[in-house]
């Protein structure tokens, strides 16, 4: 392969580099202080995801961009970048406020990683363009600098990694000594954030002039990984296809999980696939047996993503768009463009070298690219609004009557679908579509006023509905003021209406006076939990939780149901000592 020299920064670029990475920490450090002593800073969420969006990207493409050469232009994409990614930090952080409850995660999550995706892919078309003095696709370019960026990156950050195990050796070494103060000074926040950019924009600065080194790495160590197991994932992906042909896609669709496994399927084949063949400068590095088979599984790419958007599209049909699928279907769609370029490429190639739909998916990455850093732009500003379009879905469901407005998730929309969604619970409080019954009322009034989805106590189906999603033993009546107590203090009861949930209240004595307990089960996909019920000090409380919270068989919930089970003798008593107790465990 032809390696591109990347160019290297000057020493008085590398001078800058290590000044704007000390900036950039105490940037860093002003933000962090201002949430210790909540200033105007941390005040609201769009200043802080601001500041910390732009103080965390503006800089570091900074350090990766400065040569020496073409200052000016250099400055102009800093300055672009300011712009472009402050104002849509600025629309993610207004999307959220914690004085409302509404839940700045699921917002910022997303946004985090697409500006960090959008500085991935962008900041090489604008490392080719300050190289060649105009801009420019070169994929070769594209390419070089994209792995050297990375690369860069990981070796700084090692660098700061090993340099904080020594500082910590030094610490304990004094600290043996009786010998606090270096323990304490490592520690302040005013040292570690300065020191730590000091070592960060050194280690940048060397990586960069070290561009051999880093190629070396990357051709003799990263893609010979690459080159050894992008065959083992083409069979396994193969085998997988052929797999689902034969057992069918129900199987497939049960698991509930289809969606992401196939994405991740899909996502690991483009990286192995272009690491493998680098800048497409070179034929493939297999023997025709093996470049069949790879190939083939390249092939199979736009049907890996197909399944994943038909199993998505089966969620979506059930409980409508969220913002969560929404950025799932963004993330296939992409997935899926990239494969069909990629298998139109194969076969056009006939039974040609590799060579040449290897010279064809060139300009195709490209294109992707730039989609991609459009797509996102675009979403982060709102065009569309993901959080408005799911709201608008789950409302949809309700006026076509496909669910009741018992069945819509309000939790999900009042506190993880932005202020669109809050907004959305509220008008439906104030001007309901449909009748309300006080019960309902009290519960949406209880929701919007909540600080999270786990105070509200109240539930939007009546006590009896509640009750009659719970199994009991024929012959076996839980007082009422047990079933009150678990509707209004164990929030896992109000989970027992859910999709493939099961819930159980029986009665069972565990207890060595032979006094019976009363056991609830609540049985779902990924998850079980028993907990026992008794009266103390004149009222109904949980005494004791049976096992770890986790998963366990069906079986084991249906076998206490139908008291198929014995009462074991534990090996072991326990060790009393004063009031405390002391279990023995083998």
């Amino acid at each position: 392969m032809n390696t591109i020299q990347c160019q290297q920064p000057s020493q008085q670029a590398q001078r800058w580099i290590v000044l704007i990475a000390v900036i950039q920490s105490i940037l860093l450090l002003f933000a962090h202080s201002a949430i210790d002593n909540n200033d105007w800073l941390s005040a609201t969420p769009f200043r802080l995801t601001t500041w910390y969006s732009l103080t965390l990207t503006v800089p570091t493409a900074l350090m990766l961009l400065l040569t020496g050469q073409r200052a000016a232009l250099s400055a102009m994409f800093g300055g672009a970048m300011l712009v472009v990614l402050g104002l849509q930090a600025y629309l993610a952080g207004n999307n959220c406020d914690p004085e409302l409850a509404i839940s700045c995660q699921p917002v910022l999550f997303p946004f985090g990683l697409s500006i960090a995706v959008i500085c991935v892919l962008a900041l090489p078309f604008l490392q080719a363009w300050q190289h060649s003095g105009r801009a420019s696709g070169s994929y070769p370019l594209l390419f070089e600098y994209s792995w050297h960026n990375a690369l860069s990156l990981f070796l700084a950050a090692a660098f700061l990694g090993l340099f904080w195990i020594l500082l910590a050796l030094w610490a304990g070494l004094f600290t043996l000594l009786s010998i606090e103060f270096f323990a304490e000074l490592f520690s302040e926040k005013v040292f570690f954030y300065p020191v730590s950019g000091l070592v960060v924009g050194i280690g940048i600065a060397i990586a960069r002039t070290r561009a051999d080194l880093l190629a070396n790495i990357r051709e003799n160590s990263l893609f010979w990984i690459f080159r050894t197991l992008t065959p083992l994932l083409a069979g396994i992906t193969l085998l997988f296809l052929a797999a689902i042909a034969v057992s069918g896609v129900d199987t497939l669709w049960a698991t509930g999980t289809a969606g992401d496994l196939l994405t991740w399927l899909a996502v690991t084949l483009l990286v192995f696939t272009n690491a493998v063949f680098l800048n497409g400068e070179t034929g493939s590095p297999y023997p025709r047996p093996i470049r069949w088979l790879v190939n083939a599984a390249i092939c199979s790419l736009p049907v890996v993503v197909a399944l994943g958007l038909w199993a998505l599209n089966l969620r979506v049909m059930q409980y409508g768009w969220s913002v969560a699928r929404l950025w799932a279907l963004m993330v296939m769609l992409v997935l899926f463009l990239y494969g069909l370029g990629y298998a139109l490429a194969v076969v056009r190639s006939g039974r040609n070298s590799s060579q040449s739909w290897l010279s064809t998916i060139k300009p195709h990455n490209t294109m992707m690219a730039l989609v991609i850093i459009s797509a996102l732009c675009l979403i982060n500003l709102g065009l569309p609004s993901f959080y408005q379009t799911a709201t608008n879905s789950q409302l949809k469901r309700l006026a076509n009557h496909e669910v009741t407005w018992q069945e819509l998730d309000f939790k999900t929309l009042r506190f993880e679908t932005g202020k669109q969604g809050y907004q959305a619970v509220k008008n439906f409080l104030a001007k309901p579509p449909v009748e309300l019954s006080e019960h309902g009322k009290q519960y949406l009034s209880e929701l919007l006023a909540s600080n999270s989805p786990w105070e509200t106590k109240a539930t939007p189906r009546s006590r009896d509905e509640l009750i009659a999603a719970v199994t009991f033993r024929d012959g076996e009546s839980p007082p009422p003021e047990l079933l009150d107590y678990l509707i209004e203090q164990y929030y896992g009861f109000n989970h027992c209406q859910d999709e493939e949930t099961r819930c159980a209240l029986v009665q069972v004595t565990l207890r060595r006076n032979g006094e019976p307990s009363w056991l609830f089960m609540r049985h779902a996909e990924h998850e079980e939990d028993w907990r026992l019920f008794e009266i103390k000090d004149g009222e109904w409380q949980q005494i004791a939780q049976l096992g770890n919270y986790g998963a366990r068989p069906l079986s084991a919930y249906q076998s206490i149901v139908d008291k198929r089970y014995e009462i074991a003798e534990p090996a072991w008593l326990d060790l009393k000592i004063g009031d405390r107790q002391f279990g023995v465990k083998d």
